[in-house]
């Protein structure tokens, strides 16, 4: 089928909400901001207990750019999860990910996976 991404409320409520949502990428930033719509009632999202809302504005740009990576990344890209992507003050961070890379079939045509720069 090609890259798919997956997005859900993390922890514990994914088992409370029982729902994930996903799209095929690549895909357009309105589609990934229809993706959060589909969360709109988790009010998590939206402040809750005195904490924050969410940027949700970043988070639609997080999501189309992991879209937009493993679109690219197909050729040796086997998945890529994120987990957890955490709510800051200044935004969203990653406190884990685990990508698995795999070798592209035979025959096909490869772009190199860039080296590690470092900060």
């Amino acid at each position: 089928l090609g890259p798919m991404v997956v997005f859900g409320i993390g922890g514990v409520m994914v088992e409370v909400l029982n729902r994930v949502g996903g799209r095929m990428a690549p895909f357009s930033l309105p589609e990934a901001e229809e993706l959060i719509a589909e969360f709109e009632d988790a009010r998590l999202m939206h402040g809750f207990r005195g904490q924050q809302p969410w940027h949700l504005d970043q988070l639609a740009q997080l999501i189309k750019r992991v879209g937009d990576f493993a679109a690219g990344s197909t050729g040796w890209l086997g998945s890529l999860d994120i987990n957890p992507l955490v709510v800051t003050d200044q935004g969203f961070a990653a406190v884990d990910a685990l990508c698995l890379v795999q070798e592209p079939p035979i025959g096909t045509e490869t772009v190199p996976v860039p080296e590690r720069t470092h900060a």
